[in-house]
Parts: C-alpha cells; structure tokens; sequence
C-alpha cells in the first residue's frame, strides 16, 4: 500500500467542532452552532492547506454515558459527502468509523461513494466500539471477525488498493462480484 502521506511531509488537519459535542471537549460556542460553522472551519482548513478535517462516529451513546458525552454526533458519512462539495483539497477523514453497527458491504460502498464524489479524498479510520461490551458488539454485528476480513477486503478493492491488505483468490472473486454488484462505477484495478 502507498503511503497516504507523501514521503518526507509532516501533514496537520483538524477535528471539525460542532458535529459532535462531547462534554470532555466542546466549546460553549459549538452548542448553539450549526452547518454553517461547520462549512466555514471546513473550507477555511481547505484554503490553509490542511490535509485533512475529521469527523468523530458514534451511532449511539448509552444513557449512562449520555451526560457526561451528550448525544449530538453527527451521521460521519452524510457530514463528509456533504464537506466534499464544499471543499476541494483537503482530505475527508472519518476520526475513527465504528464498524461494529454497519454492515461492512454498506460501510464499503458508503465510503467508496464518499471516495468517488471527493475525487478520492476520503481517508478512514475504523475500530470497534469503546462504548460497548465485548457481547453487545456481537449481538450488534453477528459474525465480526468476518465482518472485518470483509469490510478489509471490501476497502481495498474500493479504494484501489490504498487501504487493507489486498485480498486473494477466491476472496478476490467473491469480492469483485459483489463490489461489481453494489458499486458499479469503481474502476476494479486488483
């Protein structure tokens, strides 16, 4: 895989306020802005050069963890769909997509899309869950190891062999089938 950050750079980029307002890093400004704060701090990172703004996931937060947390984080792949449009340079990176609540064929065409409209652009980082137990997260994504081959080999294939490892074999068929299937307009260079 090529690096994403050109050899011998040191690259900078920013966390976009608002879109979510944890209570462990919210500004008092952010809890009564919007869209149009989000526009202008994504655009202005465009024009500065950063490499990328970030957009934190979390589908839902626990009760329990709701006050301290607050429940305000924006969708991560409608915020950066909607940030392609309004930028032109700077990359469009997920701080951090929970695979755990998504099916991987849809978080791979999700982010593939994303790739497309931003003339590739987008950058994503994936873990599972902190915030919920090790069996919720099962219960949530029935077969997660296989989840994450395929959300793996999924990313590779869609993002042209920027990210995971390449898959192999019959892997690499089932893959390019279904990806044939549910994004046709990715050129498959594997």
């Amino acid at each position: 895989m090529p690096p994403i950050v050109p050899a011998g750079s040191v690259v900078f980029g920013i966390q976009l306020p608002v879109q979510a307002q944890s209570k462990y890093f919210v500004e008092p400004w952010e809890l009564s802005a919007g869209p149009a704060e989000v526009a202008a701090v994504a655009q202005a990172a465009d024009r500065a050069g950063f490499f990328y703004v970030a957009v934190c996931d979390h589908v839902a937060i626990p009760d329990d963890l709701a006050p301290r947390m607050s429940a305000v984080w924006w969708d991560t792949i409608a915020t950066l769909g909607w940030l392609a449009g309004l930028t032109t340079k700077t990359r469009l990176m997920s701080s951090v997509f929970n695979l755990t609540y998504r099916h991987p064929l849809v978080a791979a065409k999700s982010f593939a899309t994303l790739d497309y409209i931003s003339q590739g652009r987008a950058l994503i980082s994936q873990h599972p869950s902190s915030l919920l137990s090790q069996r919720a997260q099962s219960s949530v994504c029935s077969s997660s190891a296989g989840a994450a081959r395929l959300a793996k080999m999924l990313m590779c294939v869609c993002f042209r062999g920027r990210t995971a490892e390449p898959p192999d074999g019959q892997a690499l068929r089932t893959v390019r089938r279904m990806v044939a299937e549910v994004v046709p307009f990715l050129p498959l260079l594997l």
